[in-house]
C-alpha cells in the first residue's frame, strides 16, 4: 500500500475521491448502461458528478477505483456498514458495492478490485460477514461475486432506498470470514500408508527430526505445496497467516503442526509481495522454524529472491547468518546456498560464513548448513571454494562434512573426489 492508495493491486488502487475527478466521473457515470445496473440514474452534468463526490462519495469507505497505469478513476468501490446498507446486515458485517466504466468491462477488473476489497474488509476492518446484491437482470455482477467466494443465499429483496430499480428484485450474496485451515481439512491429504503403517510413519518422523512435542500429521511436500498455492490463488493467505502468527505457542507441544508451518513458509514463497513487506513477513515466520525441513523447503523454493533486489536480500541473509538461534542462522545459510553461490556472490558468501566462526561446538543444524553450503560451493565454484579447504579456514567437523558431501555429488569429477579426500583433517 502506498501513501496515495488505501488499497492496491497490480493494476488498481483505491483512493479518496477529489473534486478534480468530477469530469472523469461524469464521463463514465453519464453512460445509461452503467448507473441503472447499480441502482442510480446516469449523471446529467459535471456539476452533478462533483456534488456526488462531495456528498455520497465523501465518506471514509467509498473510494475512487483508479487504474494505476493512467492514474484516473474508472469506477467506484467501497462498503456500507450496519445502518447504511441496502439490505439487513449484522452490526459486525458490511455490504460491498462497486461499478466500473463500460470501456473496462470484461477485463477482470471488477474481480481484481472486489478481491482486494474483501481482503481489506476482513484483514483490516475485521468484519465477520460481507454481503452483496445484484439485480436479477444483471447476472454479470453476481458472477464477479461468485469468483470472489460469495455464495448465493437464495434470498431476493427489494431495495426501497435505491434511486433506480427500487421495485426490481435483487439477489443477495454472502461471504463469511474464512476460518483458518482446520486439522481435519489437512488430514484429508495424509496418505493411508502413514496412518496405517507404523514402521513407515516412524521412518518419516525420524527423517524430519522434529522438535520435542511437535505434532506431525503426515502430509507429503507436494500436497503441502498445493495447499499453499491454493491459499494464494483464493486470496485467503493473509487471513491464514494472521491466524498462525497469533497462535501460541508457535512450536512444540500445543504449537502449530509441522505441516502448518511448512505451508506458512511456502505461502511466503508463492505470494506476490513488495520485497520489504515479504522480508517483514519472513521475520515473523522464522520463529516458527524448528527443523531442517521447514527451513530448507522455504529457502530452496524462494524463487522470489531472483526477482528481487538481491543486495537487500543478501543483507537480510547475512544478518541471519550472524544472529543467534540455530534455525535463524540456518535460514540465512540455506538462503545463501540457494541464491548467493553464483560467480559474482560466492566469494563474499563464503567469507561471511567463515567470519561467523562456526565451530565444532556450534548447534548441529548450523554445522550441517555450513557444510552443505561449502559442498555446494565446491560443486558450483570449485576454484573459488577450494582455497577455504586448503587454508583450513573451516572447523574440523564442517571441513570434513563439506568434503564428504561434495564427494557424494555427481558434479565432482572422480579424480577431484580422490584429491578432496586427502584434504580432510
Amino acid at each position: 500500500m502506498t501513501d496515495m492508495y488505501i488499497v492496491e493491486t497490480d493494476r488498481l488502487g483505491f483512493r479518496k475521491w477529489r473534486d478534480d475527478d468530477a469530469e472523469t466521473l461524469f464521463r463514465y457515470a453519464s453512460d445509461p448502461d452503467v448507473g441503472p445496473r447499480a441502482g442510480w440514474p446516469p449523471h446529467k452534468s459535471v456539476e452533478e458528478s462533483r456534488e456526488i463526490i462531495r456528498t455520497l462519495f465523501g465518506g471514509d469507505h467509498m473510494w475512487a477505483l483508479v487504474l494505476k497505469e493512467t492514474g484516473e478513476p474508472i469506477g467506484c468501490i467501497g462498503y456500507f456498514i450496519h445502518g447504511e446498507s441496502n439490505i439487513e446486515i449484522g452490526v459486525d458485517d458490511a455490504e460491498v458495492g462497486y461499478w466500473i466504466g463500460k470501456p473496462y468491462w470484461n477485463q477482470g477488473i471488477c474481480t481484481e478490485a472486489l478481491r482486494a476489497l474483501v481482503d481489506y474488509c476482513f484483514d483490516v476492518k475485521g468484519f465477520s460477514t460481507l454481503w452483496g446484491d445484484f439485480f436479477i437482470g444483471n447476472p454479470a455482477s453476481g458472477h464477479v461475486m461468485e469468483k470472489c467466494g460469495f455464495i448465493d443465499t437464495g434470498r431476493e429483496n427489494k431495495c426501497s432506498n435505491l434511486r433506480v430499480g427500487k421495485d426490481n428484485p435483487v439477489r443477495i450474496m454472502r461471504l463469511d470470514r474464512p476460518a483458518p485451515l482446520t486439522e481435519e481439512y489437512l488430514m484429508g491429504f495424509v496418505p493411508e500408508r502413514f496412518l496405517r503403517d507404523e514402521k513407515y510413519r516412524r521412518g518419516h518422523m525420524n527423517i524430519l527430526a522434529p522438535a520435542a512435542g511437535t505434532r506431525i500429521l503426515g502430509m507429503h511436500t507436494p500436497e503441502m505445496k498445493a495447499v499453499a498455492k491454493d491459499l494464494v490463488r483464493k486470496g485467503e493467505w493473509r487471513r491464514q497467516l494472521e491466524a498462525w502468527k497469533n497462535h501460541r505457542p508457535l512450536t512444540g507441544a500445543g504449537g502449530l503442526t509441522h505441516e502448518e508451518r511448512m505451508i506458512w513458509g511456502l505461502v511466503l514463497d508463492y505470494v506476490k509481495l513488495p520485497l520489504e513487506e515479504r522480508l517483514d513477513e519472513v521475520r515473523k515466520f522464522i520463529p516458527a522454524v524448528d527443523n531442517w525441513a521447514i527451513c530448507d523447503n522455504f529457502c530452496c523454493n524462494a524463487k522470489w529472491v531472483e526477482k528481487s533486489d538481491k543486495e537487500k536480500v543478501w543483507k537480510f541473509a547475512r544478518e541471519l547468518i550472524g544472529s543467534s538461534g540455530e534455525f535463524r542462522a540456518r535460514v540465512g545459510l540455506i538462503l545463501s546456498l540457494a541464491h548467493f553461490l553464483d560467480e559474482c556472490s560466492v566469494q563474499r558468501t563464503l567469507d561471511t560464513v567463515v567470519e561467523r566462526n562456526f565451530g565444532d561446538d556450534s548447534p548441529f543444524y548450523i554445522r550441517m548448513g555450513a557444510a552443505w553450503l561449502f559442498a555446494e560451493a565446491l560443486c558450483r565454484q570449485y576454484d573459488i571454494a577450494l582455497p577455504f579447504i586448503l587454508e583450513r579456514r573451516l572447523s574440523r567437523w564442517i571441513n570434513n562434512k563439506a568434503i564428504q558431501k561434495a564427494r557424494e555429488s555427481f558434479r565432482i569429477a572422480p579424480e577431484l573426489k580422490d584429491y578432496l579426500n586427502t584434504l580432510k583433517f
